[in-house]
């Protein structure tokens, strides 16, 4: 007989994973279901529902020595494993925001000293929009798209 908390750690999992998508109507759900009925009979049994493809993934990369039960140890180390990437991706994103604030503020600080000012923001504005460089906005060249700095998807908060 499996350990107690393995079985519980499964079927809990499980749940958690499948909860939401079967909660829902429509395709994704209808998917979830075909996938868990291994046998066809249009149900889900607990042995189907504890067998799915997620839970038995997940036990798998948990299961550090392989013997097919989780312990607290190795819960708590796959959950620090799968933290760390997390925080890593993090940091990648953060630096990659990090460079396009620099390259904004340089293009903005016209005379270099550090700061910008409200003039050096407006004119470098007005040149992004200013596709041509002729000193004049057209109605093509004046428009919402020409409001973002490269590398931003939406507008900063306050703009309108």
């Amino acid at each position: 007989m499996k350990n107690p908390f393995t079985l519980l750690f499964t079927a809990g999992l499980a749940a958690v994973i499948a909860a939401p998508a079967l909660a829902e109507k429509g395709p994704m759900k209808e998917r979830i279901l075909e996938r868990l009925d291994t046998d066809g009979d249009g149900k889900v049994s607990l042995a189907e529902f504890q067998s799915g493809p997620r839970g038995s993934r997940m036990m798998e990369m948990a299961d550090a020595n392989g013997d097919g039960a989780l312990t607290r140890a190795e819960i708590r180390q796959h959950r620090q494993e799968m933290m760390a990437q997390r925080m890593e991706r993090m940091k990648e994103r953060m630096a990659a925001r990090e460079e396009r604030m620099n390259q904004m503020f340089a293009e903005m600080d016209a005379d270099d000293d550090g700061a910008v000012t409200a003039d050096e923001m407006r004119q470098a504005a007005f040149a992004r929009m200013d596709e041509n460089g002729d000193g004049y906005l057209t109605p093509d060249e004046f428009g919402r798209r020409h409001m973002h700095w490269p590398g931003m998807r939406e507008r900063p908060k306050g703009y309108r």
